[in-house]
């Protein structure tokens, strides 16, 4: 399956099962908050149809019906940019697709998370993940957010977007409680 091309340096991995042993192994180091979630203490585990690594470069292309997975954490897409830090570790994984497909559950509170957008930028150092056109994040808790963009912290739950649409579910408690006792 492993061919070489051109340099002792240049591999095409084709067709991919699990996208190199050697990906799972450098692809984690992470942050404080990776101490926390499970999810960020788990390898990342990639499929596809095709790819083109370079591994003194640092990174490659991937491509045809993708999967990346870290712990409860999912990203698809039809193709994608990865990015290396120079330890070899995830620096980004910049997916695009029609549209890229994220899922994620939170460990705090069991919560599923869906998120889609043309253009996914998951930045492994920080643990944000931008959703960038069409970009929509909801949960299985009835919430749901659309907006050109959305900045998502994995850990920490914040989001910051811009011209966005916010459906909040109604409370669980359906009567008032007595002004005076």
């Amino acid at each position: 399956m492993l061919k070489q091309r051109h340099s002792t340096t240049h591999y095409l991995f084709r067709p991919l099962g699990l996208v190199c042993i050697y990906m799972m192994a450098m692809l984690c180091s992470h942050s404080y908050a990776a101490k926390v979630d499970p999810d960020f203490q788990q390898a990342i585990h990639i499929q596809a149809e095709y790819a083109n690594v370079n591994l003194d470069q640092g990174g490659g292309k991937i491509s045809g019906q993708f999967i990346a997975t870290q712990g409860s954490m999912q990203i698809m897409a039809e193709q994608v940019d990865l990015r290396q830090q120079p330890d070899k570790s995830l620096d980004h994984l910049i997916a695009t697709g029609h549209p890229v497909k994220f899922k994620k559950t939170n460990y705090q509170n069991g919560e599923h998370l869906n998120g889609s957008a043309q253009h996914i930028d998951y930045n492994a150092k920080t643990l944000v993940l931008t959703l960038t056109g069409q970009a929509h994040l909801s949960s299985d808790q009835g919430r749901d957010m659309r907006a050109h963009q959305i900045v998502y912290a994995l850990t920490s739950g914040e989001i910051e977007a811009k011209t966005v649409q916010i459906i909040i579910p109604p409370s669980k408690q359906q009567h008032s409680i007595p002004l005076r006792p």
